[in-house]
């Protein structure tokens, strides 16, 4: 239900086409260029990456960021799930959690906005996941540092802004 809830609320941000455009010129043997010149106009490194994927592959911009922005929204839910059931240990809480966010439309809009607002979500829920499993397991996996240090930065080149919340993690991490 709600992946049919973010579909009907559907639209794409104009500022989604600047992504269109690096990644189209990228593809075409441009480089990340806007309109001929190499000014680096974009903040979503990784979605450029995803656009540029798309247009590789002949995908409509689009439609592909759609594909792009629901996966992402999927993959946020579940990892949403995922987090309420580590941190409260029940599922009560985990099925709220994820209504709420299945039902919220601001939420379910950005699904489809064509920008990487979801997959930003989705790598930094899913680093949070890490995270809290790191606490409660110890430093003995190591691997979930591992996991940790890729989603965030993957995060980072998804959007600088998750510096900010990307410390916090690691903080958080680093106290286990």
């Amino acid at each position: 239900p709600s992946l049919i809830g973010a579909w009907r609320a559907r639209f794409v941000l104009d500022d989604a086409f600047i992504s269109f455009l690096y990644a189209r010129n990228l593809v075409e043997g441009r480089g990340l260029t806007w309109f001929g010149a190499h000014t680096e106009g974009y903040s979503n490194f990784l979605w450029v990456l995803w656009m540029a994927l798309g247009f590789r592959a002949g995908a409509e911009p689009v439609a592909w960021s759609w594909i792009g922005g629901l996966l992402s929204f999927l993959a946020v839910l579940w990892g949403s799930w995922q987090l309420a059931r580590v941190a409260f240990q029940r599922t009560l809480p985990a099925v709220w959690l994820v209504l709420l966010l299945a039902t919220n439309f601001t939420f379910l809009s950005f699904a489809t906005s064509g920008m990487e607002t979801m997959l930003q979500a989705t790598l930094l829920v899913w680093a949070l996941l890490q995270v809290y499993r790191l606490r409660r397991e110890g430093r003995a996996e190591r691997s979930r540092g591992a996991t940790l240090s890729v989603l965030l930065a993957a995060a980072f080149l998804t959007r600088m802004d998750s510096a900010l919340p990307g410390l916090v993690l690691v903080g958080a991490a680093a106290a286990a």
